[in-house]
């Protein structure tokens, strides 16, 4: 019988906008992957300190590193001796459908990353935590960058990767009414974890950056 791979689940947010956030995307996530298996990372905090929400283990931290928060806290944090083989990065703007616990855990094992889209867009995907504490060092330099460098980064700042099946993403809606209260939203689809984003309510960066003609 083969063991099944342990995921870790890496949810990336804010302390600005957590408490409209989270209520979303944590209940998508946990009705179908174990509360014990995600670790919610809130950057931009005064200070560092643990706690739960929704009966998720939450760190915040005194950083801002968009979604890369949550990989610098955890290569920085002992959660990498629980016996995790991987973590599954998320952005709290994000919602996870009924089929992404299935989905997310088809991870290819001999690569060190798995993303859910071809270019790596969000930098949605799986990463080996071997991987993730060889980089270590790397990560922690990141702390504090600005959102356009985490924008420019995303597919690119871990090298060669592989990719979960049917690696695509396509519009929803292209704008929308949010459910974070505020401006409206763009809304994408990535097929491959079955994973729904509400992306940027700046309309140019966004399509230059995730919406775009190439998808």
């Amino acid at each position: 019988m083969i063991k099944p791979i342990r995921i870790k689940y890496l949810v990336s947010s804010h302390v600005g906008y957590y408490k409209k956030t989270l209520p979303i995307i944590l209940p998508s996530l946990t009705r179908q992957v174990n509360a014990k298996n995600v670790l919610v990372t809130i950057g931009g905090g005064n200070e560092s300190k643990e706690g739960h929400i929704m009966g998720v283990a939450a760190c915040w931290v005194p950083y801002n590193s968009f979604e890369y928060s949550s990989l610098i806290n955890f290569t920085e944090s002992n959660n990498y001796e629980c016996g995790f083989e991987f973590v599954f990065l998320l952005h709290d703007t994000m919602i996870c459908g009924d089929n992404f616990a299935k989905l997310s855990s088809k991870v290819n094992v001999f690569c060190d990353v798995t993303m859910a889209h071809e270019k790596g867009w969000c930098n949605l995907g799986a990463f080996k935590v071997s991987f993730l504490m060889s980089i270590r060092d790397s990560l922690l330099l990141m702390k504090n960058i600005t959102k356009n460098r985490a924008i420019e980064l995303e597919g690119n700042f871990f090298g060669e990767c592989s990719t979960y099946p049917d690696p695509s993403a396509y519009r929803l809606e292209d704008f929308c009414k949010s459910p974070y209260e505020g401006t409206d939203r763009c809304v994408l689809k990535f097929n491959s974890v079955d994973v729904i984003k509400h992306g940027s309510n700046d309309s140019e960066r966004f399509k230059i950056g995730i919406i775009n003609e190439n998808l």
